[in-house]
């Protein structure tokens, strides 16, 4: 028998990781940042290309958590699981 998340199970998963993920990437930006300020170990240009990588997914983990959330909402709201006062 397959077992099968449901996507309530799911939605938290995606949350839990797209939360962990976009903290990951701005610590290690901000440690990154640091680095290059006081230690300059990375040329100007590879330091950019770094940080605007590391931006680029961290937009990305942004909106695609924003669009989960905003879907689980609307669904809830739909089937009348939630309605607000």
């Amino acid at each position: 028998m397959e077992r099968r998340l449901s996507f309530d199970r799911y939605e938290e998963i995606e949350m839990k990781t797209c939360i962990g993920l976009g903290t990951l990437l701005f610590v290690v930006g901000v440690i990154l940042g640091l680095l290059q300020l006081w230690f300059a170990p990375l040329s100007a240009e590879i330091f950019l290309k770094i940080e605007m990588t590391i931006a680029a997914i961290f937009l990305v983990v942004l909106v695609v958590s924003f669009v989960v959330k905003e879907y689980a909402e609307s669904k809830a709201t739909k089937s009348g699981d939630r309605l607000d006062d």
